[in-house]
Parts: structure tokens; C-alpha cells; sequence
């Protein structure tokens, strides 16, 4: 269970999506970018974090690539 609350998650959430448009720019192929990049980072640093952020993802084909993303780094150990 994530000790983060729904509104939490959302405010986090947003805040990632503002700063994706911020680096990458307001595209699927930018936003595919910077959830490739974050999901690396994120799971070199705590790879539990990584479900938390999927699950706070509340579009779904953003939630599907980071899955895949997430499914591919498990494979890799």
C-alpha cells in the first residue's frame, strides 16, 4: 500500500506531467520520453516507487507504456 493519499498522488502526478511538457514539449512521442527516462531513474534509485507512480497515472496509455517500461527493467535483472 503507497503511503501517499489519492489527492497526493494526483498533485504529484500533475506536477510530472507539467514538468514532461516543461522539458519534452506537448507531444505522445516527448511525453513517451520522459516516462522512459523518469521510469529508469526513478527504478535505479527505489524500484518499489515505480508501481506507485504507475498506479498514480491516470492516463492509460501513459500507465500502459510505463508498465511496459517497468516489466522490461524486471526482465533485465
Amino acid at each position: 500500500m503507497s503511503k501517499y493519499n489519492e489527492d497526493q498522488l494526483k498533485r504529484i502526478t500533475t506536477n510530472i506531467k507539467k514538468a514532461c511538457i516543461r522539458e519534452y514539449g506537448n507531444t505522445e512521442e516527448a511525453a513517451k520520453q520522459f516516462w522512459y527516462r523518469l521510469i529508469h531513474e526513478v527504478y535505479k534509485i527505489n524500484p518499489e516507487a515505480v508501481p506507485v507512480m504507475i498506479q498514480a497515472q491516470p492516463h492509460p496509455g501513459n500507465k500502459e507504456y510505463m508498465q511496459s517500461i517497468y516489466d522490461e527493467l524486471k526482465k533485465q535483472q
